[in-house]
């Protein structure tokens, strides 16, 4: 195949046309896949194709992510102060599959007021889809259309999805109980 690129070999450049061609669904201005998690409380299922905003700003970070910790204020602050005034949301998704950064998590929201959507892939979730996955793949989901959230094996109207998220992130969460757990 003939290229205009005579600085790169015909290989490296297949390899590289290969690799944009996965990432292209995870560029600018492209639509985010699917993506339905709980929040801190393990009870409230937060669909991302389901918020109102036309523009969202998707986040994903560790609670023991030095360079995240550090970033995500700064972050927040411009969410505050430019982002949230234009009516653009942040879906922060966290990595919270231990106890001990489940906890970090929320203690990392708490301390720094983090009250954009924050959502994550928690101890409970990450442990019952290791035994089945079948019930976390969600059925059907269109963009911004009004419709249940079968995710985690449970239906939830969407718009009753978000009620309470931020004042539970702010504050103090509920013991964490079976009765969260996917059915």
């Amino acid at each position: 195949m003939p290229t205009k690129v005579d600085w790169m070999s015909a290989g490296k450049i297949d390899t590289l046309c290969t690799r944009a061609r996965k990432m292209a669904p995870l560029t600018l201005g492209r639509k985010a896949p699917y993506l339905c998690l709980t929040d801190t409380t393990e009870q409230r299922w937060v669909n991302y194709y389901d918020l109102p905003q036309e523009f969202v700003v998707i986040i994903f970070w560790d609670p023991h992510c030095g360079h995240c910790k550090k970033e995500l204020p700064d972050i927040y602050k411009a969410y505050q102060e430019k982002l949230k005034p234009m009516g653009i949301e942040v879906f922060a998704v966290a990595k919270a599959v231990e106890d001990k950064l489940f906890d970090d998590w929320k203690k990392f929201i708490r301390e720094n007021k983090l009250d954009w959507i924050n959502v994550g892939l928690t101890p409970t979730v990450f442990s019952e889809a290791k035994k089945d996955a079948r019930k976390y793949i969600p059925e059907a989901h269109h963009h911004r259309e009004p419709q249940l959230c079968r995710c985690m094996g449970r239906v939830q109207h969407a718009e009753g999805l978000l009620g309470g998220w931020r004042a539970q992130d702010r504050g103090q969460e509920p013991e964490r109980g079976s009765d969260r757990r996917p059915r």
